[in-house]
């Protein structure tokens, strides 16, 4: 997935809590220009701050958007209907190696 799809991901996710960005920058504690430029894909990347407080928003594990920003499939239609600790143990394990390799990597500016 990249940048533009991520962000436009996001806000289909806004869009059907019916909140507007000023609403769900409110509850995220961050500016509506960032949840904005964010929903745009008019930034690098959403630090792991924002995106935490996204998935607590959005209620989507935190997990399952760093899965969908790297265009793997998290079946976010089965974690919003529920599923299991071990099925969403997996989802997070699959998150913490990305957020691994890109550390190794030195992509500070991402997750």
């Amino acid at each position: 997935m990249s940048i533009p799809q991520f962000g436009r991901y996001i806000a289909q996710l806004r869009e059907e809590r019916r909140l507007s960005q000023r609403d769900l920058a409110k509850i995220i504690g961050f500016s509506q220009n960032t949840l904005s430029k964010i929903e745009n894909g008019q930034t690098a990347s959403p630090s792991l701050d924002v995106v935490l407080a996204l998935s607590r928003a959005l209620e989507i594990p935190m997990s399952a958007l760093i899965l969908a920003y790297e265009g793997k499939n998290p079946n976010i239609e089965a974690l919003k209907s529920g599923q299991t600790e071990a099925d969403l143990e997996t989802l997070m394990l699959q998150a913490l190696e990305i957020v691994k390799e890109r550390r190794k990597n030195n992509d500070e500016a991402t997750f």
